[in-house]
C-alpha cells in the first residue's frame, strides 16, 4: 500500500487514484468496484476519522480531476490533523506525500530557506489549483518536534492571474507560515 499511496501522492499519478478508489469500493462491498460504492467507502473513513461532517463531501473519481468533487479546506486539514495522529496510519501517509525541494510533484518548490520541511500534495485542473500538506519542524535542544496541517485551496482564476502566478502565492503564504511558526520566533513570541 505504501508504493501506491506514494504514486497517488508523491507523483500524481491520477490512474492509481482512480483505481485505489474503485479498489476500495469492492472491498467495502464485495461487489465489483465502481465509483459510487469507492466514494461511499471513501465518506464512510472520513466519518470515522472526522464525524458526521466528514460524510457530507462529494467524491465523484478518485484522481481529483472531475469539478463535481467538492471538499472544503477545513475538512482537509483537519483530515491532515487526524492522520498525523494516527502513529499506524500517520507515518505511512506522510511519507507518501511529496517533500519540497525533493522529490516528486513539490521537488522545485520553496527551495532550501525554509525552517521547516514541507510534505505536500499538489493538484491542478483548470482555473483550480491546490496544495494541502504538513510543515514539519524538526526538535531543537530548546523545542519539541512541531507539525503544522495546511491546505491551500485556490477556484475560479482566470487571466490576468495565471498557475504560476496561484503557485507563487501558496509558496508565499507556506513560507510566511514557516516564518512566524518557526521554533526560534515561538520561544521569542512566548517569552
Amino acid at each position: 500500500m505504501p508504493v501506491v499511496l506514494g504514486r497517488c501522492n508523491k507523483d500524481s499519478q491520477n490512474l492509481f487514484g482512480e483505481a485505489l478508489m474503485k479498489r476500495m469500493g469492492h472491498e467495502a462491498t464485495g461487489t465489483p468496484g465502481s465509483w459510487p460504492n469507492g466514494a461511499a467507502a471513501l465518506r464512510r473513513f472520513l466519518h470515522e476519522r472526522l464525524g458526521p461532517r466528514g460524510a457530507g463531501v462529494a467524491i465523484a473519481d478518485g484522481s481529483g480531476m472531475s469539478r463535481n468533487n467538492r471538499v472544503p479546506a477545513r475538512l482537509l486539514v483537519d483530515l491532515l490533523v487526524a492522520m498525523h495522529q494516527d502513529p499506524t496510519l500517520g507515518p505511512v501517509y506522510r511519507e507518501s506525500l511529496s517533500v519540497a525541494g525533493h522529490d516528486g510533484t513539490l521537488r522545485k518548490r520553496f527551495g532550501r530557506t525554509m525552517t521547516a520541511q514541507v510534505y505536500g500534495k499538489s493538484g491542478y485542473i483548470n482555473r483550480v489549483c491546490t496544495l494541502s500538506g504538513y510543515l514539519v519542524f524538526e526538535a531543537t535542544d530548546e523545542t519539541p518536534s512541531r507539525t503544522i496541517a495546511f491546505s491551500l485551496l485556490f477556484n475560479e482564476f482566470k487571466p490576468p492571474v495565471y498557475l504560476h502566478t496561484i503557485k507563487q502565492v501558496q509558496d508565499q503564504i507556506v513560507q510566511l507560515l514557516d516564518r512566524v511558526a518557526a521554533p526560534r520566533n515561538a520561544v521569542q513570541m512566548g517569552g
